[in-house]
């Protein structure tokens, strides 16, 4: 067992590990503070002169990169607001000088950050790749102008049903017959189908392993034979009989004969049925089997006996039991070798049927012109690899990037480690002017994405390569910055058990900075189902009338009474009156009462949230509940959908009366019998029409009948998303079904309207005016369960307890965590899934293969299977691990026993034992450790409004009717004074051009110098290159390369130079909006170059007039005298203590003329 690392030592560790000067790989534990130290190792490099875009840092989800963006801002943003005291403070916690240059530079960092041109890169991992791929399609051989597609299932069924096709339209074709093969392999379609669609879900590793070769499936099947050690000319069955021959046999079967007992005779029978065939092939083999093996197929137990004895003799007997075993010994080989041919012929059937597979989708996404996640990787892999232009590729990209920061290492696939390691490569190999970097942070025990090829050995991989190539410093960080000490206590109780040590070695004692926090784990004793005596004798002559009479049913499960333990502990905790230590806006803390929304139930998996939902709902108990694919499922979805169908089809009068019914117009059941019973000939839509026409244009009839007239005209003329925003508008949808729920539920509706309008940009971007393509799209997913739409996050105030996986709580903590369905034992689904072996020092897969059912799989395959099944086990520890270290201050731990028993197993077992160390279970079972108090009342004058108001479970504040009435008696501010374009700036005026021709040069002028004055500044090829780009314009263009040469000599004029390359500390802006309010008018403009020294402020606009006169330029100068004046005033607005001076830069004449 390691030692404790203290938070002392954490804290100094990590620190050096923020340094911008050093290479490092962190380990960081849960809620050990890794984003805080990233966004510290940013802020680091910022502060060492980095600039904002050579930063590239990775994570794996949007959320994690949003996170870090939010967090990077905040922090920036605090540095250049809070007093000088605090910036010294917060400059020594990030572990940076705290000179006054220092603290000067750090003021200026926020400022830096938003006038970037390219900001730091804060992308996830596929985005990365997706910008690299967008920079070089044709060098990456994909389409340019790629679109990236999410939901792949659809286009999984669409590549199916193709294979299929093709398959029966030449049954007796190669395609056929290797589909017939894996059908009876597999016992079935379904199987199949799963054995081929995981292929598909691991093409990236199948693309690697047979990469150059131009036999994919031939290579396979190769690899997989030397590896298999077999040789497929050889005839295993004569190759037994060649040992074991007819004489060997029957002096076996004779022996039997001697001792006549009831098996020896049965198995006498099998045997000579075997020898009794002309030739000795598979069915005699079979045959034989009988007599020598179980129906386990093990050797059958033969040993010596005195009545055996008797009836053979000694020597007699000692031959039969010398015959059985190495018979026995020979069939179990050539059960092994037929085992071995049966893998391989399968397999090779396999790689050539899933080879076709992936090119069907491959081409189906071509044709459509998308990629895919997998897409994404495995082109900017090869781009960076393999490609011709590689070494070109690398380099481009090597000039954008100094510094590299990759979050949640433990999550990188061997992809997308191979497609990285180029890039790592080149930063170490690179020269000693740039300052460099690499900082990866991670921790193997939080990796719990197997199903998305991620690899934990990888981060020690990376670990130690970067640790030998660039002397990077390895820091653990095991302190937590987030749970109590009774929590971490817990977890170091669980996790050095010597079962667990076994599959996580490395794991280090834990300990946390909070350890003054109140905790608490309380472990409850498995729930399970007491045998009920029957109250009543069922009466069996009387037969029940199941039309009349329900089937008598017991609905207390053992699920049912774990749920109501749940709920019995939510509703305690919320009615304790001081649970939760927390901290006001001020940093100080208090104690208040908990709330539903502090508390998170962590389940294993989907399979019984709706049980604990519908104990929660019946206790009145309010929940974000976790549920996949549930969008459609939604009521106002479903009406909305049958909505736009009734627009295309309002001949269907179940349509109609649906959306009369619902909360669209609220029609009662009087209108829909009045339109049932008027004008019969008619379909509904066309009653309704008539039937309103009686109504008051209010009524629900008639507003019904003008909407469905006027959006079925547009159906067909605007696209999808604009005609459904012209629905939620015109109709008040949003706010008609909020009212027609409950207040818990309003946020949920709001959120559930607002995807299904993002969702008609899905499909083909909404550009088309196809709403039954639109509607045909809804269909087709509701039908596919891994396409079906998730509901979004409701982000409302209301106080609701949180059901999620465990996988969906990675990243997220909170102050009460219930690890619910704790004894469930989860299934390993290795059958028909695709078995690869990619080591993570290896640059491709060393095995690819398909594992079929448990009896069919050879020994070879066994092998590498059980590598498989350690690193699962080891992944559902690691599930145990994040679980458990959500907490802040309290975990519940409950579960449900299995078959009526209440012996613990599982993670419930591990659990209970490490508990045995800390506490003893009192007299009802129940497990309960706590340190520090928990008790006391809330400090309400330290608690904020804000913190008071989430002590009720709905927070709602009422608004004052007031602010619903529109604001009269204020003048509109009149919009807009724009100096940059209202005053005469035409540099037309007396130059004998015209104007468009100025305005052109006006432009190329202005934005040549802004690109010169840019950071590092741009060469006069590369303004010309960027120029031509963005207007349009051959490079060789003749006033092009004028207009940049004009630029040009104007930033290195020496009579320039104190504006363009000023020698004190001036911060200088261009192309800087200004906008300001002056008396009831809006000013707004654009000042071409502003220079900030400490003591005044210099304001230049540049003029591109071709006029030289000395008297026309004094003149013309007068002409902008307003302009300028306004751009002062807004600028004394920002500086009001420090003076301005403006002037006008003319370029064409070289002339400042200062205009104060």
């Amino acid at each position: 067992m390691n030692a404790t690392n203290s938070p002392e030592k954490d804290s100094s560790d990590s620190l050096v590990a923020a340094h911008p000067g050093v290479n490092a790989t962190v380990s960081a534990s849960a809620g050990s503070g890794k984003t805080w130290l990233l966004v510290t190792r940013i802020i680091r490099l910022l502060l060492d002169d980095a600039e904002p875009g050579s930063i590239l840092a990775l994570t794996f989800t949007r959320k994690a990169a949003a996170e870090m963006q939010m967090r990077l801002q905040e922090r920036l943003f605090q540095l250049a607001s809070c007093d000088q005291d605090q910036l010294i403070t917060l400059l020594q916690q990030a572990g940076a000088n705290t000179d006054e240059a220092t603290l000067y530079q750090s003021r200026l960092l926020y400022e830096k950050l938003l006038y970037s041109e390219i900001p730091v890169r804060l992308q996830t991992f596929h985005s990365f790749c997706q910008d690299i791929l967008s920079h070089f399609p044709l060098e990456a051989e994909i389409t340019p102008g790629f679109e990236l597609i999410e939901n792949t299932a659809l286009l999984q069924q669409q590549a199916w049903d193709a294979l299929f096709t093709e398959a029966t339209q030449n049954t007796h074709g190669h395609l056929a017959n290797d589909l017939d093969v894996l059908m009876q392999a597999c016992n079935g379609p379904t199987n199949t189908k799963t054995a081929l669609n995981s292929m598909l879900n691991h093409r990236n590793d199948w693309w690697a392993y047979c990469e150059h070769q131009s036999d994919a499936a031939a290579y396979a099947s190769q690899r997989l034979q030397q590896q298999l050690d077999i040789d497929t000319s050889v005839d295993p069955y004569a190759d037994f009989f060649s040992s074991n021959d007819r004489n060997t046999l029957a002096s076996f079967s004779e022996l039997l004969g001697k001792h006549p007992t009831k098996p020896h005779s049965q198995q006498k029978h099998h045997l000579d049925r075997a020898l009794s065939a002309d030739t000795l092939d598979q069915d005699a083999f079979d045959r034989l089997q009988l007599a020598f093996l179980t129906t386990s197929n093990q050797p059958r137990s033969r040993k010596p006996s005195k009545a055996q004895a008797a009836k053979m003799g000694d020597a007699g007997e000692q031959q039969f039991l010398d015959l059985h075993n190495s018979v026995c010994a020979a069939i179990l080989h050539t059960r092994e070798i037929i085992k071995r041919i049966q893998t391989l012929e399968l397999n090779a059937a396999w790689f050539r049927t899933g080879e076709h597979y992936i090119e069907i989708y491959q081409r189906i996404k071509r044709e459509q012109r998308v990629l895919d996640f997998a897409d994404l990787e495995w082109h900017s892999y090869r781009l960076l690899n393999t490609a011709d232009n590689a070494n070109w590729v690398q380099y481009k990209i090597d000039q954008r990037i100094n510094h590299v920061l990759i979050d949640e290492f433990q999550d990188t696939n061997p992809t997308q480690w191979q497609l990285l390691t180029p890039l790592l490569r080149e930063i170490a190999a690179g020269d000693d002017e740039r300052a460099r970097s690499i900082f990866l942070v991670g921790d193997e025990k939080q990796s719990i994405y197997s199903f998305r090829r991620a690899n934990p050995a990888l981060q020690q991989q990376a670990s130690d390569w970067l640790s030998q190539t660039l002397s990077a410093r390895s820091t653990p960080l095991d302190s937590s910055r987030r749970s109590s000490s009774a929590i971490i206590d817990a977890v170091n109780a669980v996790f050095t058990q010597e079962e667990i040590l076994q599959y996580m070695p490395g794991y280090t004692q834990h300990d946390t900075h909070l350890r003054d926090l109140p905790g608490t784990v309380t472990v409850f004793p498995l729930c399970s189902l007491e045998p009920s005596e029957e109250d009543e004798t069922v009466e069996t002559t009387r037969l029940r009338n199941p039309l009349l009479q329900p089937r008598a049913e017991n609905l207390e499960t053992a699920r049912a009474i774990e749920a109501s333990l749940i709920a019995d502990q939510i509703e305690k905790l919320v009615a304790m009156p001081a649970c939760i230590t927390d901290t006001n806006q001020k940093g100080e803390s208090y104690v208040r009462k908990a709330t539903y929304s502090d508390i998170m139930i962590l389940m294993r998996n989907r399979t019984h949230i709706s049980e604990y939902e519908s104990v929660l709902r019946d206790r009145g108990i309010p929940f974000i509940g976790s549920q996949r694919g549930s969008l459609l499922d939604n009521q106002e979805i479903q009406d909305l959908e049958v909505l736009l169908d009734s627009l295309i089809t309002p001949f269907n009068n179940l349509s109609i009366a649906q959306v009369l019914k619902s909360p669209v117009f609220s029609a009662s059941d009087d209108d829909l019998i009045a339109i049932s019973q008027a004008h019969r000939d008619k379909k509904w839509f066309e009653r309704l029409q008539l039937v309103a026409a009686d109504k008051d244009a209010q009524h629900p009839l008639s507003r019904a009948a003008h909407w469905l007239s006027h959006w079925s005209k547009l159906a067909d003329t605007i696209p999808v998303h604009d005609l459904i925003d012209r629905i939620y508008a015109e109709g008040n949808i949003v706010e008609r079904y909020s009212s027609s729920v409950a207040p818990a539920q309003r946020q949920r509706v709001r959120a559930n309207l607002q995807r299904f309008h993002e969702m008609s940009l899905e499909l083909n971007s909404g550009r088309y005016p196809s709403l039954s393509h639109f509607l045909h799209y809804l269909r087709s997913i509701r039908l596919h369960k891994d396409s079906r739409p998730d509901e979004p996050a409701a982000s409302n105030q209301l106080a609701r307890v949180s059901l999620l996986t465990i996988h969906a709580s990675k990243g997220l903590e909170a102050p009460v965590v219930i690890l619910a369905d704790c004894d469930h034992k989860s299934k390993r689904h290795n059958a028909y899934s695709t078995l690869v072996n990619w080591p993570a020092g290896e640059s491709k897969p060393t095995s690819f293969q398909l594992i079929t059912s448990k009896d069919n799989i050879d020994s070879v395959t066994t092998n590498v299977l059980e590598s498989r099944e350690h690193a699962q086990h080891r992944e559902e520890l690691n599930l145990l691990y994040v679980a458990l270290t959500r907490a802040r201050q309290h975990l519940l731990v409950t579960g449900v026993s299995a078959e009526r028993s209440n012996m613990s197993s599982g993670w419930h077992a591990l659990i209970e034992t490490a508990m045995q160390t800390l506490t003893d279970a009192g007299d009802d079972s129940i497990y309960r450790y706590s340190r520090g108090s928990t008790t006391g009342i809330p400090d309400e004058h330290t608690a904020t409004a804000t913190d008071q108001s989430l002590m009720t479970s709905e927070a709602v504040i009422a608004t004052d009717p007031r602010l619903k009435q529109p604001i009269t008696g204020i003048d509109t501010m009149e919009t807009v004074i724009a100096p940059s374009f209202s005053f005469q700036d035409r540099d037309d005026i007396g130059s004998g051009y015209d104007r468009d021709e100025s305005l052109k040069r006006g432009h190329i002028i202005h934005r040549a110098l802004e690109l010169f004055c840019h950071e590092p500044p741009r060469t006069i090829e590369q303004t010309r290159q960027q120029l031509s780009n963005e207007l349009a314009i051959d490079m060789n263009d003749a006033e092009l390369n004028e207009c940049i040469e004009e630029a040009h000599a104007t930033i290195n004029n020496e009579q320039f130079t104190n504006l363009f390359k000023p020698l004190d500390k001036a911060r200088c802006y261009n192309e800087l909006p200004v906008m300001y309010a002056q008396e009831n008018k809006m000013v707004y403009g654009i000042i071409d170059r502003l220079i900030v020294h400490e003591d005044r402020i210099e304001l230049i606009d540049y003029k591109t007039h071709r006029i030289s006169d000395e008297s026309t330029l004094s003149t013309l100068s007068q002409n902008y005298k307003q302009q300028l004046s306004l751009y002062r005033e807004g600028i004394k607005r920002i500086w009001p203590e420090r003076p301005v001076k403006s002037g006008l830069l003319f370029t064409n004449s070289a002339r400042l003329i200062w205009i104060d």
